[in-house]
């Protein structure tokens, strides 16, 4: 979580909450689930009334049972701890195996409160608790709607039909969510159920729209920022795809047929998240464990089709570990819009770009879209002093250790054509 202006604040990570430092906070060791979780996740909710005062729901399966799980209530307080934070914790509830491991969140319409959605364990229901100023409600607002979600055993292996992907889109009324199988066995007859749902924002009542055919372990979705594109990872026996479905007509048939493939890889790719960006485009993070050290990016995923413009080595990672998990963050928050506007969007896409600046022994540089260009590095009398050949990352990591401290002029070449140049500062 940050602030508006961007400062970060403090980050939920498995078992604990970090400070700004990467200290565990005051009060924040966990673990926050009884009962030994696998993993947890949160969502955090800045109270309006109380500013620096933070909610996070915190939800997480139980060991060895990865489609079960409980839900607590943590307030963090930024005005303790010498502005460090100090984290308590407030309840807990859903008992252990009652809901499952995916959920969502989205703004209510009242202009200050929350929503927070999960699917419960052995039935059709989804559950919408609301999260205001004061308080969390542990009662729920119940939607019967949909598929049901629970263990199904058809023989050696054991499969489960788990959560996959729940994503809301920007503005908050309409949630897809899809099922998934495990184990990792691909088996034709048990195809992943995608559903679309309406959400209510000022009742929490969820209404199903409509159903798209599945292929398995969808895992993983999210809308483009105008709505109109829904973006679903899934795999079959010889593939994994990214595909793309206009969903702007709200026609199950329409939808159907507008199923486009942006992006074919090998049954070895770990695709792992797509996630919406404050840029207005929607990241895509891959495993580990088949050396994926980048990250893909739709770079205008308001565009139909092949327009959408993906580009899977968007962003190199080496020679920092792969990311494989991207920040459960709300799309938007009632005293902030993450998402830019389009002037902002066309800026970010067209210019040559730094950050952090000041910056110490290294540094990202963002470059202009579209074409293969590469960097010079001049010192304060215009000496190069670097010169950072051209590949196929659009967003790169650049170790700056054997330069001095002082102003440099960074500048992005395609051939004679200069694509623009950023003043950096380094500090030591």
């Amino acid at each position: 979580m940050s602030d508006v202006a961007g400062n970060f604040l403090f980050a939920e990570t498995i078992n604990e909450i970090r400070d700004s430092s990467m200290a565990i906070m005051q009060g924040g060791q966990g673990p926050w689930l009884p009962g030994g979780q696998a993993w947890e996740m949160a969502h955090i909710f800045p109270r309006l009334t109380d500013p620096g005062v933070y909610d996070v729901v915190v939800s997480g399966s139980l060991s060895g049972n990865l489609s079960s799980g409980r839900i607590r209530h943590v307030v963090v307080d930024m005005a303790g701890n010498n502005g460090l934070g100090i984290a308590a914790l407030d309840t807990t509830w859903a008992p252990a195996d009652s809901v499952m491991p995916n959920f969502a969140s989205t703004v209510h319409s009242n202009g200050s409160d929350y929503w927070y959605v999960k699917h419960l364990r052995s039935s059709n229901q989804f559950k919408a608790w609301r999260v205001t100023p004061t308080s969390v409600d542990t009662v729920g607002v119940i939607s019967a709607v949909g598929v049901t979600m629970d263990h199904y055993f058809l023989g050696a292996p054991y499969y489960t039909m788990l959560g996959g992907a729940m994503v809301f889109n920007l503005a908050g009324d309409r949630l897809f969510m899809s099922t998934t199988v495990a184990p990792h066995v691909y088996n034709d007859s048990l195809l992943d159920v995608m559903e679309m749902f309406s959400f209510d924002q000022g009742s929490g009542v969820l209404q199903r729209l409509y159903g798209i055919a599945g292929r398995w372990r969808a895992v993983t979705a999210e809308f483009s920022p105008d709505g109109s594109k829904l973006y679903v990872v899934s795999r079959d026996t010889t593939a994994q795809y990214m595909e793309q479905f206009d969903i702007s007509s709200g026609d199950s048939t329409l939808v159907q047929t507008s199923r486009t493939i942006i992006h074919q890889a090998s049954q070895n790719s770990t695709t792992r998240q797509l996630r919406l960006g404050p840029d207005g485009r929607v990241y895509v993070s891959h495993g580990s464990a088949f050396g994926q050290n980048w990250m893909g990016c739709i770079t205008q995923p308001d565009q139909a089709g092949l327009g959408c413009a993906y580009i899977d080595s968007y962003i190199d990672l080496l020679p920092h570990f792969p990311i494989t998990q991207l920040p459960t963050m709300l799309k938007r928050y009632h005293d902030s819009e993450l998402i830019l506007d389009a002037p902002a969007r066309e800026y970010y896409a067209n210019h040559l770009q730094i950050w952090p600046n000041p910056a110490g022994t290294s540094a990202w540089v963002k470059l202009p879209e579209g074409v293969e260009s590469e960097l010079l590095i001049m010192d304060a009398v215009g000496r190069a002093v670097r010169v950072v050949k051209p590949n196929s990352f659009m967003l790169q990591w650049l170790d700056l250790q054997d330069l001095s401290a002082g102003t440099y002029l960074v500048s992005a070449w395609a051939g004679e054509q200069s694509l623009g140049t950023a003043r950096l500062v380094l500090e030591r």
